[in-house]
């Protein structure tokens, strides 16, 4: 079953298209695993007669995204009346007004810790985070003087430490859990898992989380990118 992600993984690279890359790759996997004997047709899609139901491994994936895809829907709207009601614009000023921004430590820091806040809030859900908390990231960034790459590298990063693996909320740590203690119920020999032993052994959010403010406090790739452009600026004039 690694050629389904061989081909998720070439598509996608070659495309730059994730939805044509998932749809291949999930016919790539209902193919090699029907001829590879993994399963047969009845585990794809059957019916069940005691309940009128039907059953198989479609629609068992569909069913388990559908609280995801309601909840999703319902945080986009929760953005779209923050964006629009104009709360994250009155923030965003409060924030500029703030004397701990006139730096850029300062501002790279409000970065940091807006992004984090927002992304605890929404519980761990990085995209709609950054979406959230872009337009304002972007704005505070530009006033400060931060580089475009910059920002958007401080966003995304700290979107995806610590903030997205918080044990009592995150949506990825209560999503493991959900289908590892699933598969516990199957398969006794696996261990029972919690929230916090998900949280201990996410090593690549927590090292992240110590990069970030390793990176902010010590302004790291903040100044020589500024005197480098101020170096062509000055070679431009003199000739």
């Amino acid at each position: 079953m690694l050629i389904p992600i061989a081909v998720l993984l070439a598509i996608c690279f070659k495309t730059g298209n994730l939805f044509v890359g998932l749809s291949f790759a999930i016919v790539t996997g209902l193919v090699v695993g029907f001829l590879g004997g993994l399963f047969t047709f009845s585990d794809i899609v059957s019916i069940d007669y005691a309940t009128s139901g039907l059953k198989g491994m479609i629609f068992e994936g569909i069913y388990g995204m559908l609280d995801v895809a309601v909840s999703t829907i319902l945080l986009y709207g929760l953005i779209a009346v923050a964006v629009d009601g104009g709360m994250l614009e009155k923030c965003c000023n409060w924030i500029l007004s703030r004397k701990f921004t006139g730096t850029k430590r300062g501002a790279e820091a409000v970065l940091m810790g807006g992004t984090i806040v927002i992304n605890i809030l929404l519980a761990g859900c990085v995209l709609p985070s950054i979406l959230m908390f872009g337009d304002m990231a972007d704005r505070i960034g530009q006033e400060s003087g931060i580089s475009p790459e910059r920002r958007s590298i401080l966003l995304t990063a700290n979107a995806t430490n610590f903030s997205s693996i918080v044990p009592i909320n995150s949506a990825f740590v209560m999503g493991s859990v959900t289908i590892i203690n699933e598969m516990v119920q199957n398969h006794s020999y696996l261990p029972h898992v919690t929230p916090f032993a998900i949280f201990c052994c996410s090593f690549y959010c927590l090292i992240l989380t110590g990069i970030c403010v390793f990176w902010v406090a010590t302004g790291i790739g903040r100044e020589p990118g500024r005197m480098k452009k101020m170096g062509k600026i000055s070679a431009t004039n003199h000739v």
